[in-house]
């Protein structure tokens, strides 16, 4: 088991193309069809978060987003005092069977 002060590396990320692929392999469709049904998923999450509503994938996990009030911060550059916008963040919670899977795989990483 890692210590605590330990860094654990991040394997490198899925890139979109990738997914293409590994989407077009698993469902026997093709690239351009993998790339628009991905485009799709992606419209449909930002039209619903900018509407302000949640879309949750069950057992997977709920995208939903945050209103952020303006506030005052300080520009570190300057010491300066600046006004923080406000505004929308997406934010994501992950469900039960994802939790489930990454203990799962973090518990076998580490035996």
């Amino acid at each position: 088991m890692p210590s605590k002060d330990t860094v654990i590396k991040a394997e490198p990320s899925l890139t979109r193309k990738e997914l293409v692929s590994i989407l077009a392999r698993k469902t026997g469709t093709s690239k351009r069809i993998s790339g628009i049904m991905i485009g799709t998923l992606e419209e449909l999450i930002t039209t619903e978060l900018k509407a302000g509503r949640n879309l949750t994938l069950s057992g997977f996990g709920t995208f939903y987003s945050i209103d952020r009030t303006a506030r005052k911060g300080i520009d570190p550059n300057t010491k300066k005092e600046i006004k923080v916008p406000s505004m929308r963040l997406p934010k994501f919670r992950p469900g039960i069977n994802l939790r489930k899977a990454l203990r799962t795989t973090t518990s076998k990483k580490d035996a």
